[in-house]
């Protein structure tokens, strides 16, 4: 009978062993799975942050592209201010060499003062522009600053009129 008593502690005392040790694999698998966890939800932040970079590069990119826009415009406009001007100067040219005796016709070279002064503004306003968009191609991660912008613009329109 004591045999019997034996072989049942020894039962028990492998039945508890058993128990720690799956007790132990259980309290594992929950750090493994904790781990995991903590994994995903760092993955999850890197993609949240890696996908607003790549929203604002975006909007830096709009903003660059409807720049590059108005200096291709401002550019045409320079043009054809240097186009008109050539065309007075010729025109006031051609009105000396045929009408020396008269009196120079004043109109003519206010005309031609503005729109040098014009090609000017438009000049400035260009450089002013392509620095701000080597600034910004410079700094696409830093915000942006629309003020420059807008004063180049009512700079030009002011120039305009």
């Amino acid at each position: 009978m004591e045999e019997v008593f034996d072989q049942m502690n020894n039962e028990v005392d492998k039945n508890t062993v058993d128990k720690q040790c799956a007790e132990i694999e259980r309290k594992n698998l929950l750090i493994v799975n904790e781990n995991l966890i903590a994994n995903c939800l760092s993955n999850q932040l890197l993609y949240d942050v890696e996908k607003s970079r790549c929203l604002d590069l975006e909007a830096d990119m709009s903003k660059v592209h409807d720049e590059s826009k108005l200096i291709s415009k401002l550019e045409r406009e320079y043009l054809n201010l240097q186009l008109k001007y050539q065309h007075l100067q010729e025109s006031f040219d051609n009105k000396n060499s045929q009408a020396s005796q008269e009196a120079p016709d004043f109109n003519s070279f206010f005309k031609i003062k503005n729109l040098e002064h014009q090609i000017q503004e438009k000049d400035n306003v260009i450089r002013n522009l392509k620095v701000l968009v080597a600034n910004v191609n410079d700094r696409s991660c830093e915000p942006y600053n629309a003020k420059d912008v807008t004063a180049l613009i009512e700079q030009n329109d002011c120039g305009l009129e």
